[in-house]
């Protein structure tokens, strides 16, 4: 018995193995012998098991709204995803991280509550969705600093992340 790890590498769509087993082949107690384990006993030869993965890949990206803001402004940018294989992505979720310098402030869809996740489920092949994001400036700054914004995607066998930012204009001392 084997357990397949479900964070597999993009692209990964099949795995072969294939064991040696070791047996007695006189009956004196002794294993004296191996031999290759076999996929298939009716076809020729001795063929390795392949197990056939459909791992759905996904990708995801924030389209920032203003490049610059300043101190106290609202940042607003949108967080595109989709499933670009052919197979369903289960269990999807989007979690937020916030930058110190910046505070939720809404978003559509909302989060789960109590959350910085959105519990999304299923993304069947080829559908796509977004989530719109509105957070706010809460430190002045005497110089420009630059706001990172950051999600990571994560589904039953795939974890994606993109990363933006938006800078701000310094305007006095915190």
């Amino acid at each position: 018995n084997v357990r397949i790890d479900s964070r597999l590498s993009a692209g990964v769509d099949r795995i072969v193995n294939q064991g040696i087993v070791n047996y007695d082949s006189n009956g004196d107690g002794t294993n004296d012998n191996s031999t290759l384990t076999d996929w298939n006993p009716a076809l020729p030869g001795t063929q390795p098991t392949v197990t056939v993965i459909t791992c759905p890949m996904m990708e995801i990206k924030i389209i920032p709204g203003l490049e610059t803001v300043k101190c106290g402004d609202e940042i607003e940018y949108v967080i595109e995803y989709t499933n670009i294989s052919s197979a369903p992505a289960k269990n999807v979720t989007i979690t937020l991280v916030y930058d110190y310098k910046v505070a939720f402030k809404s978003s559509y869809p909302a989060p789960d509550i109590g959350s910085d996740t959105w519990t999304i489920g299923t993304v069947e092949p080829g559908q796509t969705g977004s989530i719109r994001v509105k957070v706010t400036v809460l430190y002045r700054m005497p110089f420009l600093q630059i706001v990172p914004h950051l999600v990571v995607l994560t589904s039953n066998c795939d974890t994606e992340q993109a990363e933006a930012k938006t800078n701000v204009l310094g305007c006095g001392p915190r």
